[in-house]
């Protein structure tokens, strides 16, 4: 019985469906008729494609000087430039040069002092330290200055390395 019910179905479905069956006749659809259109457009010689010229630009800005005024930060906010090459002032509170550890590091804290974990450090590896014209921890102790590098965090305080003096600007 449950066969019977299927192939019923079957043949139901497949009737319903389009499909053939001994019983229905075949039914042949009508062939689709196309009609050529005129061309949108007509072929002719073109002449030679000129040069394409440039569009119109605004005029570029005037090279930089030889100091130029970059955007400073606050040292407060060194800790949320992490990872960005940034220019950070603020006033150098502590100085540290620790000849006997290792890299010879001179340490100048900006802001606040070590071992306060909210200033900014201002590291100078002691193979840089010739390039000075001074002492760092001495010339610069007690000055505003303002310092260009990309900021990273050692130990959860933002830091720069210092590699060269023009990366130290004394504000006056």
């Amino acid at each position: 019985m449950r066969r019977f019910l299927f192939l019923t179905g079957l043949f139901l479905l497949l009737t319903a469906c389009g499909g053939k069956s001994p019983a229905a006749p075949a039914v042949t659809p009508p062939e689709p008729t196309f009609t050529r259109a005129a061309p949108a457009w007509t072929a002719t010689a073109s002449p030679a494609i000129p040069a394409v010229s440039p569009s119109p630009t605004l005029p570029l800005p005037p090279p930089p000087t030889s100091s130029p005024t970059p955007e400073s930060f606050s040292w407060e906010d060194a800790s949320a430039l992490v990872g960005q090459r940034v220019t950070v002032c603020g006033p150098v509170v502590g100085a540290h040069y620790a000849q006997s550890s290792n890299g010879a590091p001179t340490f100048l804290n900006v802001g606040r002092d070590y071992p306060d974990p909210q200033r900014l450090v201002l590291l100078i590896w002691g193979d840089d330290r010739a390039d000075f014209p001074a002492p760092p921890e001495e010339h610069y102790l007690g000055k505003e200055v303002c310092a260009r590098g990309e900021v990273r965090a050692y130990k959860g305080v933002p830091e720069i390395e210092i590699t060269d003096p023009g990366q130290i600007v004394v504000q006056p």
